[in-house]
């Protein structure tokens, strides 16, 4: 109610009892009621008239009092105080540009994420092409080796397609014929990871041993084959190892009945004993970087070679220049540029490297005695004193440590398989794969001479 209102009713009201009060003449005059009821009778017009005028005051209060509660329900001020807040509160407007989501979208930052784990990188350097690709030899290597091995494959590529241009030029004449024909395209093997390999024809006139006492054995050998230190096993003569390997030996036998390994494995260092190990542990070094030596004077011969998919390898022999008729002979390894059949070499020159990746060192001593006999014995057995004494420095005492003697195999045979292409073992990977049996291979000092 306004203050002007208020105002307006109690002068009103004050009139009233003011005319009332003047019109009595005072409550303390009057005898009897009946005097002051004469009286008001007397004078009606005043009365009327303040009644008049009250009833109009009254009226008028009334008129103006009533719009007041009209804008005072208050619905006004409930109406608008929850919808203000609700309308402006929920932020509707700030939480829009609040959540961020042009900020959250850029500060994840997807586009930084990407360049960040550098697909780009990782790519080239594990190289997925290269892990799978059968044709590279450094998918087995561990990591920290790879730029090594990926240094010795290109330049052994290179080497060998450089030493192939006219190398039978410098051959001595009687041997430049087979040697360019062990050149021609249609003599060279192919041969697939898995080892398998094409026909072999490999034939050559050998010079024959005049003379040979087997407890007399020349010691043609004057330097090591192979750098030892990279390797960290030998098999022993006659073990099971691999594959028969007694072909044009008296201990030849077709039945497939009883078989031998007469030659020496090497495996590299950094191998695990453990036959289950084996192929889930890569190579602490390049094995194609492993080189090999001539270990005497002597005239390369009876080269055949294999492409296999790390490159041209080659099966050769080495044939004594003072002993005719003592043969070495090498397997899987890369010749040098320049070297053939017919190329002479001198004792303690480098011929090669490690054929492929995946191969073990191979040497065998062969003495040939006519077209169709040879004997076969161990290198420690055809090496000098001073060669031998770099076995002694690994835990060998004399060549018997690694030799077991026709007499004990004999007696123990091994069969072999010989529809297979190299008369594979019974019970190996290659033929009717036993665990059991290739544990014993793999692990046993029956087939093995662990270096210190």
């Amino acid at each position: 109610m306004s203050i002007g209102i208020f105002l307006r009713l109690f002068l009103s009201m004050s009139f009233v009892c003011l005319s009332l009060l003047a019109g009595c003449g005072g409550g303390s005059q009057t005898s009897t009621d009946y005097d002051a009821t004469a009286t008001s009778t007397t004078e009606p017009t005043t009365a009327e008239a303040t009644t008049e005028a009250t009833t109009e005051a009254a009226a008028e209060a009334t008129a103006e009092a009533t719009p007041e509660p009209t804008p005072e329900p208050t619905t006004a001020e409930a109406t608008p105080e929850p919808t203000t807040e609700p309308t402006t509160e929920p932020t509707t407007t700030e939480a829009t540009p609040e959540p961020t989501t042009a900020e959250a979208t850029p500060e994840p930052t997807t586009a930084e994420a990407t360049p960040e784990p550098t697909t780009a990188e990782a790519t080239p350097e594990p190289t997925t092409a290269e892990a799978t690709d059968p044709s590279n030899p450094c998918a087995s290597v561990s990591a920290d080796r790879k730029q090594e091995c990926e240094k010795v494959y290109q330049a052994s590529q290179t080497a060998a397609s450089e030493g192939e241009e006219s190398p039978c030029d410098a051959v001595p004449e009687q041997h430049r014929a087979k040697c360019e024909e062990s050149l021609r395209e249609d003599q060279i093997k192919s041969t697939n990871r898995d080892g398998s390999t094409g026909t072999e024809e490999t034939g050559y006139m050998y010079v024959f041993a005049k003379n040979f006492d087997p407890t007399n054995i020349s010691k043609i050998a004057q330097f090591n084959f192979t750098e030892l230190d990279k390797f960290s096993r030998m098999s022993k003569l006659r073990s099971g190892v691999g594959h028969d390997y007694a072909a044009w030996t008296s201990e030849y036998d077709p039945s497939g009945m009883s078989c031998r390994s007469i030659k020496h494995y090497l495996v590299p260092a950094g191998v695990p004993r453990e036959n289950r190990l084996y192929s889930g542990t890569p190579h602490s070094f390049v094995w194609m970087s492993i080189k090999f030596f001539a270990p005497m004077d002597g005239t390369i011969l009876n080269v055949q070679y294999t492409d296999t998919p790390d490159g041209r390898e080659a099966q050769f022999s080495i044939q004594s220049s003072e002993y005719p008729g003592y043969y070495i002979s090498f397997l899987h390894v890369r010749l040098l540029p320049g070297l053939v059949l017919g190329s002479s070499v001198t004792a303690g020159q480098q011929i090669g490297t490690l054929g492929n990746e995946e191969a073990w060192g191979e040497i065998v001593a062969e003495v040939h005695l006519s077209r169709d006999v040879k004997v076969l014995i161990s290198f420690l057995q055809v090496a000098t004193d001073e060669v031998l004494q770099l076995y002694k420095d690994r835990g060998i005492t004399s060549a018997a440590d690694v030799i077991i003697t026709k007499e004990e195999r004999d007696a123990n045979p091994l069969a072999c398989e010989r529809t297979t292409e190299a008369g594979w073992f019974t019970g190996s990977s290659k033929y009717q794969a036993d665990l059991q049996f290739m544990t014993w291979v793999f692990e046993s000092s029956d087939n093995w001479f662990f270096f210190n």
